[in-house]
């Protein structure tokens, strides 16, 4: 490859970088927010005082307090919001960056760590998670951070002690802010230290077990912080099947972020395959070929503790397992690069990353969130100013809220209702539980779960508190779009005419 066609180590570093940063910020602004984020925002707002704030923050036993102690602070600056959250994601990208991209010592570090920033910042899972204001996006950061300080620490020994004690402070953000992507680090850091020692090389063991044992002390102090508090009550309940298929899911979204980089890891795994002497012993390997045996069993390992905290919890969604895309990424990356790439060969990259970009933004906008039929009522309302607009709490299905954390899920969903009703210029109408005779309105909840078959729309609205009459209920109509429903009441015939 002739220097200069991209860039000084043979990566388009300014074209990665620049495609990177445009997806992500553009699917801040092409995602609906959600409850969680609206939950994110009400734990964060400034005007509440330290120790309520705390308090609540600590009663959220499924999330540490770090997430929300730095939105605190930064909402403290400007406000709480879901944009300004999901854009503050900026920050810790910009830091991932610099540390992917413009670091490493020789120019295989160098390619290996952009190789892999490329597949886990445009891999689906990631692009969701930066559109959301929660701890994920940041997790899988912390995570892919690892992945390139190891596979630098499995290279370089002189640098070893170095890189464990960044593997230390990534641990202990970790600790401070995800659980789920906690558990990867510590699949990861767990599979180093056994290839390290089989490799006899127990300095190296050693340091990287202190990196780890740092992040659970940490998470233990962070529990021991939650614990006399009630758990949160989740509003689903992930079967063993259901987490087998989010898994492959989450999984086949890491194979997918780069089409042409998976491809180059088959045609490299192949070549190391057939150089590969299976009678050596692990210390004399090449330091690339027990990297990528500690990320195959990183992958396992993560893989049996996710199954083992879902079968305790029946709670590992979706976005509790994107933790796992860089360390697919990082098996990729290591593969892909085993045989020299050319230019062409990176420009078929960028080109996938495009592909990548494109269907992930495609998805997110297709998703369902709290705006779903926000044009729809807007409309309606605009069209007939009487039209009558009843948002609809949890508990309006749950019975009254007897917990805090049921109690904040209301507050939360009211803090949603009403960002939707400014952006969209809608009127709310809380206080009373009839519809406009000439107009008709509508019943909207968010965070709703009914199994379908769906009873019909008069038989919801009873259970929720609205007696429609015989004509509304024999034309009202239910629509669910993911947890999402709209009640529909037409205005009275009569009234009409």
């Amino acid at each position: 490859m002739r220097e200069g066609e991209t860039g000084r180590d043979g990566f388009p570093v300014l074209a990665v970088v620049a495609l990177a940063v445009l997806a992500l910020a553009l699917a801040a602004f092409v995602k609906g927010p959600n409850h969680d984020e609206y939950w994110t925002v009400f734990y964060t707002d400034p005007r509440l005082g330290m120790a309520q704030a705390w308090e609540w923050w600590s009663s959220d036993t499924g999330h540490p307090v770090g997430y929300y102690a730095l939105h605190r602070a930064f909402a403290s600056l400007s406000s709480a919001s879901v944009l300004g959250g999901r854009l503050f994601n900026l920050v810790p990208l910009a830091i991932f960056i610099a540390f992917a991209f413009f670091t490493g010592a020789d120019r295989a570090q160098r390619n290996y760590s952009r190789l892999l920033a490329v597949m886990v910042l445009v891999s689906h899972g990631t692009i969701e998670r930066f559109a959301q204001h929660r701890a994920f996006f940041i997790g899988v950061l912390l995570v892919a951070a690892l992945v390139i300080a190891l596979q630098r620490g499995f290279a370089d020994r002189a640098r070893a002690p170095v890189l464990a004690g960044l593997a230390a402070l990534a641990m202990g953000l970790l600790a401070l802010f995800n659980y789920p992507s906690l558990a990867a680090g510590l699949a990861l850091l767990g599979a180093a230290v056994f290839v390290q020692l089989l490799s006899r090389r127990f300095a190296e063991a050693s340091w990287i077990a202190a990196a780890a044992l740092t992040g659970l002390a940490i998470a233990a102090v962070s529990m021991w912080n939650s614990y006399g508090y009630e758990r949160v009550q989740l509003g689903y309940w992930v079967s063993a099947a259901d987490f087998a298929l989010n898994l492959a899911a989450v999984g086949a979204t890491a194979v997918l972020a780069n089409l042409a980089a998976s491809a180059f890891a088959l045609r490299g795994g192949m070549a190391a395959l057939r150089g590969f002497d299976a009678r050596a012993p692990i210390r004399e390997w090449r330091s690339e070929d027990r990297f990528a045996l500690c990320l195959a069993l990183s992958i396992l390992f993560a893989f049996a503790g996710f199954a083992l905290i879902n079968f305790a919890t029946h709670a590992m969604a979706k976005r509790q397992l994107v933790a796992v895309v860089p360390l697919i990424a990082g098996l990729i990356a290591n593969l892909a690069l085993r045989v020299p790439l050319q230019a062409r060969e990176y420009r078929l990259i960028v080109l996938s990353m495009v592909l990548s970009i494109g269907g992930a933004l495609l998805l997110l906008h297709r998703q369902p969130s709290f705006r779903y039929f926000a044009p729809e009522l807007a409309a309606a309302q605009a069209e007939c100013p009487g039209y009558t607009i009843h948002p609809v709490s949890l508990t309006a299905l749950t019975g009254a809220p007897k917990t805090l954390n049921a109690r904040h899920q209301d507050l939360a969903l009211d803090v949603g209702y009403d960002d939707i009703a400014r952006r969209y210029r809608l009127t709310l109408d809380r206080a009373t539980r009839g519809f406009d005779a000439r107009c008709g309105g509508a019943i909207w909840m968010e965070s709703a779960w009914i199994e379908s078959p769906y009873p019909p729309a008069a038989a919801v609205a009873a259970r929720i508190g609205f007696t429609l009459t015989a004509q509304q209920a024999a034309s009202a109509s239910l629509e669910l779009y993911g947890s999402s429903l709209l009640i529909r009441v037409p205005p009275d015939a009569a009234s009409a005419d």
